[in-house]
Protein backbone atom coordinates (compact mmCIF):
# COMPACT_ATOMS: atom_id res chain seq x y z
CA UNK A 1 0.00 0.00 0.00
CA UNK A 2 2.97 2.06 0.89
CA UNK A 3 4.67 1.43 -2.25
CA UNK A 4 1.20 2.33 -4.10
CA UNK A 5 1.23 5.46 -2.07
CA UNK A 6 4.70 6.91 -2.99
CA UNK A 7 4.60 5.32 -6.94
CA UNK A 8 1.33 7.83 -7.09
CA UNK A 9 2.84 10.81 -5.21
CA UNK A 10 6.04 10.32 -8.03
CA UNK A 11 3.89 9.96 -10.88
CA UNK A 12 2.48 13.44 -9.83
CA UNK A 13 4.99 15.18 -9.35
CA UNK A 14 6.89 14.18 -12.58
CA UNK A 15 3.72 14.47 -14.95
CA UNK A 16 3.49 18.41 -13.20
CA UNK A 17 6.88 18.82 -13.64
CA UNK A 18 7.15 17.48 -17.03
CA UNK A 19 4.03 18.86 -18.63
CA UNK A 20 5.03 22.97 -18.55
CA UNK A 21 8.39 21.95 -19.88
CA UNK A 22 7.15 20.09 -22.73
CA UNK A 23 4.26 22.38 -23.38
CA UNK A 24 6.80 25.03 -24.02
CA UNK A 25 9.77 22.86 -26.04
CA UNK A 26 7.34 21.37 -28.30
CA UNK A 27 3.78 23.26 -27.86
CA UNK A 28 1.63 20.03 -26.28
CA UNK A 29 1.70 18.26 -23.55
CA UNK A 30 1.66 14.06 -23.88
CA UNK A 31 -0.71 12.58 -21.73
CA UNK A 32 0.47 9.48 -19.04
CA UNK A 33 4.36 10.84 -19.51
CA UNK A 34 4.52 10.69 -15.94
CA UNK A 35 3.73 7.54 -15.15
CA UNK A 36 6.22 6.34 -18.28
CA UNK A 37 8.83 8.42 -16.85
CA UNK A 38 8.31 6.89 -12.78
CA UNK A 39 8.38 3.26 -14.24
CA UNK A 40 11.33 4.07 -16.25
CA UNK A 41 12.60 5.41 -13.18
CA UNK A 42 11.62 2.48 -11.12
CA UNK A 43 13.41 -0.01 -13.46
CA UNK A 44 16.67 1.66 -13.72
CA UNK A 45 16.73 2.14 -9.95
CA UNK A 46 16.10 -1.78 -10.10
CA UNK A 47 18.80 -2.36 -12.87
CA UNK A 48 21.56 -0.12 -11.04
CA UNK A 49 21.21 -1.74 -7.83
CA UNK A 50 21.71 -5.28 -9.17
CA UNK A 51 25.11 -4.33 -10.47
CA UNK A 52 28.40 -3.75 -9.26
CA UNK A 53 28.25 -0.10 -8.86
CA UNK A 54 24.66 0.14 -7.48
CA UNK A 55 25.01 -2.28 -4.61
CA UNK A 56 27.90 -0.30 -3.89
CA UNK A 57 25.84 3.33 -3.81
CA UNK A 58 23.05 1.03 -2.13
CA UNK A 59 25.87 0.11 0.90
CA UNK A 60 27.57 3.44 0.91
CA UNK A 61 23.70 5.14 1.61
CA UNK A 62 23.21 2.35 4.21
CA UNK A 63 26.66 3.13 5.99
CA UNK A 64 25.81 6.77 6.12
CA UNK A 65 22.33 5.85 7.29
CA UNK A 66 23.85 4.22 10.11
CA UNK A 67 25.85 6.73 11.62
CA UNK A 68 23.00 9.23 11.64
CA UNK A 69 22.25 9.77 15.77
CA UNK A 70 18.37 10.02 15.26
CA UNK A 71 18.45 7.93 11.52
CA UNK A 72 20.09 5.14 12.91
CA UNK A 73 17.85 3.36 15.24
CA UNK A 74 14.82 4.22 12.85
CA UNK A 75 16.80 2.98 9.87
CA UNK A 76 18.60 -0.10 11.87
CA UNK A 77 14.74 -1.48 13.33
CA UNK A 78 12.91 -1.07 9.92
CA UNK A 79 15.45 -2.83 7.70
CA UNK A 80 15.75 -6.27 10.27
CA UNK A 81 11.96 -6.12 10.40
CA UNK A 82 12.07 -6.42 6.33
CA UNK A 83 14.96 -8.83 6.30
CA UNK A 84 12.82 -10.73 8.54
CA UNK A 85 9.69 -10.98 6.59
CA UNK A 86 11.40 -10.83 2.93
CA UNK A 87 14.27 -12.77 3.62
CA UNK A 88 12.76 -16.28 4.78
CA UNK A 89 16.69 -17.90 4.94
CA UNK A 90 17.70 -15.12 8.03
CA UNK A 91 14.48 -14.85 9.59
CA UNK A 92 14.76 -14.21 13.17
CA UNK A 93 11.93 -16.59 14.18
CA UNK A 94 12.03 -19.54 14.89
CA UNK A 95 8.52 -21.77 15.09
CA UNK A 96 5.55 -20.64 14.42
CA UNK A 97 2.73 -21.16 17.40
CA UNK A 98 -0.41 -20.46 18.62
CA UNK A 99 -1.66 -18.81 21.76
CA UNK A 100 -4.66 -18.43 23.66
CA UNK A 101 -5.51 -14.48 22.99
CA UNK A 102 -7.17 -12.31 23.34
CA UNK A 103 -9.49 -14.13 25.42
CA UNK A 104 -9.93 -17.91 26.81
CA UNK A 105 -11.33 -19.53 23.81
CA UNK A 106 -10.27 -17.72 21.03
CA UNK A 107 -6.41 -18.24 19.62
CA UNK A 108 -3.90 -15.80 17.40
CA UNK A 109 -1.16 -17.02 15.70
CA UNK A 110 2.06 -15.86 16.63
CA UNK A 111 5.84 -16.33 15.64
CA UNK A 112 8.45 -17.64 18.31
CA UNK A 113 11.59 -15.40 18.65
CA UNK A 114 12.95 -16.72 21.85
CA UNK A 115 13.17 -18.19 24.91
CA UNK A 116 13.64 -15.91 28.42
CA UNK A 117 14.74 -17.75 31.83
CA UNK A 118 13.03 -16.35 34.57
CA UNK A 119 15.82 -17.51 37.10
CA UNK A 120 13.66 -20.90 38.19
CA UNK A 121 14.55 -24.34 38.23
CA UNK A 122 13.38 -24.69 34.77
CA UNK A 123 15.64 -23.69 31.73
CA UNK A 124 13.45 -21.23 29.93
CA UNK A 125 9.76 -20.45 31.50
CA UNK A 126 8.88 -17.61 29.01
CA UNK A 127 8.47 -17.66 25.65
CA UNK A 128 9.24 -14.60 23.53
CA UNK A 129 6.11 -13.56 20.69
CA UNK A 130 5.71 -11.76 17.89
CA UNK A 131 2.02 -11.69 16.81
CA UNK A 132 2.01 -10.31 13.14
CA UNK A 133 -1.45 -7.78 12.10
CA UNK A 134 -3.28 -9.09 9.05
CA UNK A 135 -2.76 -8.39 6.24
CA UNK A 136 0.58 -6.52 6.72
CA UNK A 137 2.85 -8.82 8.86
CA UNK A 138 5.37 -5.88 9.90
CA UNK A 139 2.73 -4.54 12.26
CA UNK A 140 1.79 -6.65 15.29
CA UNK A 141 2.56 -6.55 19.09
CA UNK A 142 5.38 -8.34 21.21
CA UNK A 143 4.35 -11.00 24.20
CA UNK A 144 6.10 -12.95 26.15
CA UNK A 145 4.02 -16.11 27.38
CA UNK A 146 4.74 -18.70 29.84
CA UNK A 147 6.00 -21.30 27.71
CA UNK A 148 3.27 -24.21 28.99
CA UNK A 149 0.66 -21.67 27.08
CA UNK A 150 2.47 -21.87 24.04
CA UNK A 151 1.34 -24.52 21.41
CA UNK A 152 4.02 -24.64 18.29
CA UNK A 153 2.24 -25.41 14.87
CA UNK A 154 4.13 -28.33 13.18
CA UNK A 155 4.44 -25.75 10.28
CA UNK A 156 6.89 -23.78 8.34
CA UNK A 157 7.44 -19.77 8.78
CA UNK A 158 6.48 -19.32 5.03
CA UNK A 159 2.99 -20.82 5.31
CA UNK A 160 2.64 -19.21 9.00
CA UNK A 161 2.84 -15.89 7.30
CA UNK A 162 0.76 -17.12 4.37
CA UNK A 163 -2.09 -17.96 6.71
CA UNK A 164 -1.57 -14.78 8.61
CA UNK A 165 -1.38 -11.83 5.69
CA UNK A 166 -4.47 -13.95 4.36
CA UNK A 167 -6.15 -13.56 7.08
CA UNK A 168 -7.20 -17.04 6.90
CA UNK A 169 -8.12 -17.37 3.39
CA UNK A 170 -4.88 -19.09 2.61
CA UNK A 171 -5.07 -22.25 4.68
CA UNK A 172 -1.49 -24.10 3.82
CA UNK A 173 -1.95 -27.66 4.31
CA UNK A 174 0.00 -28.37 7.28
CA UNK A 175 -2.40 -26.03 8.94
CA UNK A 176 -5.68 -27.61 7.96
CA UNK A 177 -4.66 -30.91 9.03
CA UNK A 178 -3.05 -29.23 12.41
CA UNK A 179 -6.86 -27.62 13.15
CA UNK A 180 -8.26 -30.62 12.02
CA UNK A 181 -6.80 -32.75 14.82
CA UNK A 182 -7.30 -30.02 17.69
CA UNK A 183 -10.57 -30.01 16.63
CA UNK A 184 -10.98 -26.19 16.40
CA UNK A 185 -13.71 -26.55 14.24
CA UNK A 186 -11.90 -25.62 10.83
CA UNK A 187 -14.36 -27.49 7.85
CA UNK A 188 -12.46 -27.33 4.29
CA UNK A 189 -15.39 -25.78 1.89
CA UNK A 190 -16.52 -28.58 -0.28
CA UNK A 191 -16.72 -27.13 -3.72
Amino acid sequence: MATVFFLQILFRFLDGFLEPILRRLIGYYIPGLGMITTIAIVFFTGLLATNYFGSRIIRATESLLTRMPLIRGIYGTSKQLVDAFFHPETTPFKHVCMIEYPRKGVYTVGFVTGEIAAGSKDESDMVSIFVAATPNPTFGFYVIVPKHEVEYLDMSIEDGLKLVVSGGIIMPRSARALFKKNGTGYQEEQG
